[in-house]
């Protein structure tokens, strides 16, 4: 209390400024782009639940929680701290298109060597990893294991229209 009577605020009706649309807007963009990803991975289990049964899920499950670990691990961090970088280079358009370039070539230079190779290797290494009774999700992580390339550029535009304030065409997007 003491602390509000010595700085002098008083308070007062809000007053809606152009900024406050802005990041209302900004807002419900971001979130419906996060609702329409977050129904595009999850609406396969809906599906397989509905016209298969208990074990196809459980196989398909195995395989998207394998395929989401390069996701989880490698591309979560490597945009997560490239997009404070990305918003400070704002400004500076030749460094924020370099800055931008080199994470795609981050992404691409571990993430699409690594889809491929998971395409070739993944009935073994889930069979290593998961048991024999697993083997079909390894068939379906060999399917599946292409997003993984897909999803490192789509966090990437994900960032790159974040980072510029486009989030309509994000919403798009998603």
């Amino acid at each position: 209390g003491l602390a509000i009577y010595l700085s002098g605020w008083k308070p007062s009706r809000p007053k809606w400024s152009h900024e406050f649309w802005d990041v209302l807007r900004f807002g419900a963009n971001s979130s419906t782009y996060s609702i329409a990803v977050f129904l595009s991975n999850n609406s396969p289990v809906f599906i397989i639940g509905y016209l298969l049964n208990a074990s196809a899920l459980g196989q398909f499950n195995r395989a998207q929680t394998l395929s989401k670990i390069p996701i989880d691990n490698l591309i979560g961090p490597i945009t997560t701290a490239t997009m404070p970088l990305l918003n400070k280079m704002r400004p500076y358009p030749e460094e924020y298109r370099q800055a931008y370039l080199a994470m795609i070539r981050r992404l691409s230079v571990i993430l699409m060597p690594m889809s491929a190779v998971l395409y070739f290797t993944a009935v073994p290494l889930t069979v290593v990893l998961l048991g024999s009774r697993w083997e079909m999700a390894g068939e379906i992580l060999a399917i599946i294991a292409p997003t993984i390339a897909v999803m490192s550029l789509g966090y990437a535009v994900g960032d790159l229209f974040v980072t510029q304030n486009r989030s309509h065409e994000l919403r798009n997007l998603g």
